[in-house]
């Protein structure tokens, strides 16, 4: 990874815009856009494809939304690409 890629990395990891699910290895990323009063946004979300189809992304975003419920939001907003099956499914 260049120093421009791994310098987005840590600062979307420490500033809580990124998320990275890991099953050893990362297996899924998605990012937190908008936060409102009530509620915080997820989209980019994102999985190798070796690893598509095994659930990492529904789990990846599942932990996202119970990370920002727990910390006092009333809802996450999803956003998706409407030609996309697949995510509209997990959404």
């Amino acid at each position: 990874m260049d120093g421009e890629a791994e310098s987005w990395v840590n600062n979307s990891l420490r500033n809580q815009t990124a998320f990275v699910w890991e099953d050893e290895v990362p297996v899924s990323l998605a990012c937190r856009n908008r936060i409102t009063p009530n509620g915080v946004g997820i989209s980019v979300v994102y999985i190798p494809n070796e690893y598509h189809r095994k659930g990492y992304a529904s789990a990846c975003v599942a932990a996202i939304s119970e990370y920002f419920i727990n910390k006092g939001y009333k809802y996450c907003f999803l956003f998706t690409d409407f030609a996309n099956p697949t995510s509209n499914h997990i959404y």
